[in-house]
């Protein structure tokens, strides 16, 4: 599972971004490094049915963009009833779920308007172009670290949210909750009350965004990772079931920039490379998945082949005369057989190997990845 494709979070990225082609580009690429790093995506039915992403683009506009056939998904999604369009049913008679799909700005005008974005979705369930699995009751009751989280407030109206938000599993519950506490600081008068209270609302919005995606990882039964933002600053470091592994930042830079078709490519190839990492979740096993798909997503193109042949061809000829018994030839004072050694060694070097090597031990910018043990 991914946390930045809560439902929440991907109409965050659309209002955020520039564009909606930038978002996109942002969402597509974060979903391209969790199946370089898995090959697989576990997603719950609020964040296809209510994504904006999804909704957006559809199975084959998501297909399309991993540059995959639109007859296999690569993505699972989970719901609490026997099918999707089950699922979906009891959703939109839940009187207490938000959609965002239609809070937003940016939104749909009614719910009709949305019934035509989800039916791809749920046909694509019913044929088989994407799995579905049923869960059942929630693993373990959703409470947040009180103790841990309260000495960081600053207001003692802060607290008194924290308690109310601490055992709220629910995601419309949870933003009815926040959107009163909001409007509530919108008519304070005192700004230095008014920087501490919204200070004190970011931090509970991450606290509580972070809880929810690993209640939901345990739910499913399924790992979890986030890509974005400062790990240690969320406190992922102090969580004994998450780890912050780091990747490459030109790792996540390709997998956002590449074509579709290079991206299926470099995929098809990555599976020792992602069971390893399953097994063993760690910063080498994970940079060994960046390392074998940026050796495909980079390869040499044909012009770059024909200048390297060239030049060893030049080289291999130059060796090939420098040699000739009886040829003269002096060369910032080393004679014939030690040129030809030179143009020897030069056209047999390695140079690609001497490449990757000095890649790898290169100081690479870095992001982090929390993964989250769901299971």
């Amino acid at each position: 599972m991914i946390a930045e494709f809560d439902s929440l979070a991907q109409w965050d990225t659309l209002e955020r971004a520039a564009s909606p082609s930038a978002a996109i580009a942002e969402l597509t690429g974060m979903l391209r490094i969790a199946l370089a790093l898995s090959g697989r995506v576990l997603i719950t039915e609020s964040m296809l049915l209510d994504g904006w992403y999804f909704l957006r683009l559809g199975p084959h506009g998501v297909t399309a963009q991993l540059g995959l056939a639109p007859t296999a998904l690569p993505l699972t999604v989970t719901g609490i009833g026997e099918d999707l369009r089950s699922s979906l049913a009891r959703k939109r008679q839940d009187p207490h779920f938000i959609w965002q799909s239609l809070a937003r700005p940016s939104g749909y005008a009614s719910m009709h308007a949305l019934g035509g974005k989800w039916e791809p979705w749920v046909a694509a369930t019913e044929s088989g172009t994407m799995d579905y699995e049923r869960v059942g009751e929630n693993v373990r009751e959703f409470r947040l670290e009180d103790e841990r989280i309260q000495p960081g407030l600053q207001h003692p109206a802060s607290v008194d949210l924290l308690q109310r938000v601490s055992k709220v599993a629910s995601r419309s519950s949870y933003v009815r909750i926040m959107a009163e506490e909001r409007t509530a600081l919108g008519s304070l008068d005192d700004p230095e009350e008014n920087s501490a209270r919204s200070e004190d609302l970011a931090t509970l919005h991450e606290e509580w965004s972070r809880n929810y995606s690993q209640h939901i990882a345990r739910w499913n039964r399924a790992n979890w990772i986030k890509l974005s933002g400062d790990a240690s600053a969320a406190g992922e470091q102090g969580n004994s079931e998450s780890i912050v592994l780091r990747i490459p930042s030109n790792f996540a830079d390709t997998m956002k920039e590449c074509t579709a078709g290079a991206f299926a490519l470099a995929l098809s190839t990555l599976g020792t490379a992602q069971a390893a990492l399953r097994d063993d979740p760690t910063t080498a096993r994970l940079r060994g998945v960046a390392f074998s798909s940026l050796a495909v997503l980079t390869a040499p193109n044909r012009q770059s082949v024909k200048i390297a042949g060239y030049l060893r061809l030049t080289l291999a000829l130059f060796a090939i005369v420098t040699a000739i018994p009886g040829f003269a030839v002096d060369f910032f004072g080393l004679s014939g057989p030690w040129l030809a050694f030179a143009a020897v060694a030069l056209a047999t070097m390695p140079w690609s190997d001497v490449k990757i090597l000095c890649s790898l031990l290169k100081v690479e910018q870095h992001m982090d990845v929390v993964f989250f043990r769901g299971v």
